[in-house]
């Protein structure tokens, strides 16, 4: 992807604050490993989705 060595995603879905999703993935061991993995690039998303207003939380990570 875009001449990444390694690429890298946590979802969230329907958790009320960026902090609960954050918390969520920190006390996932594979969602930790990305978040603190060896990455140089990082993207962040939050979505609402329009027929319910429950929020995805995404977060991209990736290493060039």
């Amino acid at each position: 992807v875009l001449g990444a060595e390694r690429v890298g995603e946590n979802i969230a879905y329907n958790y009320q604050t960026a902090e609960s999703a954050m918390s969520a993935w920190l006390n996932s061991p594979s969602h930790k490993a990305n978040i603190e993995g060896d990455y140089t690039h990082l993207g962040i998303s939050v979505s609402i989705n329009p027929e319910n207003g429950k929020k995805y939380y995404t977060n991209m990570f990736m290493k060039k």
